[in-house]
């Protein structure tokens, strides 16, 4: 059996949500929604938001219907925008930042603000994946790992 990682942490938080809900299992009957802490906008949303792998309380269905809408669901490999919506890349894997380069196997981004339209943008790099940093490493970086 042949198992990709983002498939086993799939699986694994498929199973967490499977143990919260089985928590609430005394709620039969009622919507089987997760939270939305801050709820939809006032007037509603100004776009179709794109359907994630647990209903949310903003989809407003009965669990009868929950369960026959979320009995499926396609994992896509790429960033997944509502109808709409762009994005424009501002760094990849080899690009130059100043005495450096941008890496992969981001797991933290985020934008400090220091003024008015401006601020620091911090990324975290954790590790890398060695088998796909040689594989990858002279098509990012312009010339061959092994000088």
């Amino acid at each position: 059996m042949n198992v990709k990682r983002r498939q086993f942490l799939m699986f694994l938080g498929a199973g967490a949500a499977t143990i919260a809900f089985g928590a609430c299992g005394k709620h039969q009957g009622q919507k089987l929604s997760m939270p939305f802490n801050q709820g939809p906008p006032s007037g509603g949303m100004s776009f179709k938001p794109i359907k994630v792998p647990v209903p949310l309380e903003i989809d407003d269905q009965p669990a009868a219907k929950q369960i026959a809408a979320y009995s499926s669901y396609e994992v896509v490999d790429d960033l997944v925008l509502p109808e709409g919506f762009t994005y424009d890349p501002i760094a990849v894997w080899g690009d130059k930042i100043g005495d450096g380069r941008c890496g992969y196997n981001n797991d933290y981004l985020a934008f400090v603000e220091t003024g008015p339209d401006r601020g620091y943008l911090t990324i975290n790099f954790e590790y890398i994946s060695g088998f796909t940093w040689m594989q990858t490493y002279g098509q990012a970086i312009g010339r061959s790992l092994f000088f």
